[in-house]
């Protein structure tokens, strides 16, 4: 099964990376791509545990490769080292920060699913004899009368 989690998870990442490289190819919204990366990323942790926490953490890279291939068809608007060296660090940013939510929110719904048992007041003990054991008809003195 860990396997299988691990192939979905691989390919919904790659086909969550295409959307977001598609979009930002016709859209100049930076709020609306930070929002699709931030939401991907958690959606990606969430459906896939671990390997969506690594995954997800990874999906921002495609709005760099986005840009890349965009600078190189437009001539108009290019963009200057400084933009190529800040935008890797806020996309993986956005991209850990939606990844851990994802995955946190995973974590606490799973253990509020399954919240440990109280203990119950007329319950018995672990450690405490049950009744009809041999233990408590020699406390009581109720199998053969007092031991002499």
């Amino acid at each position: 099964m860990k396997k299988m989690e691990f192939v979905l998870a691989v390919v919904a990442s790659f086909g969550t990376g295409a959307f977001l490289f598609r979009a930002n190819l016709h859209t100049d919204d930076a709020g609306l791509i930070s929002g699709l990366i931030f939401l991907s990323a958690a959606l990606i942790a969430f459906l896939f545990r671990k390997p969506g926490l690594i995954l997800g953490s990874m999906i921002g890279w495609s709005i760099l490769a986005s840009e890349v291939w965009n600078s190189r068809n437009v001539s108009g608007n290019q963009k200057t080292p400084f933009d190529f060296a800040v935008l890797p660090l806020v996309v993986t940013l956005i991209s850990v920060l939606g990844s851990v939510g994802g995955y946190a929110l995973r974590k606490r719904l799973s253990g509020q699913a399954n919240p440990p048992e109280e203990p119950q007041e007329n319950a018995p003990q672990e450690n405490a004899p049950q009744e009809g054991t041999i233990l408590e008809a020699e406390d009581s003195h109720e199998v053969n009368g007092p031991r002499s």
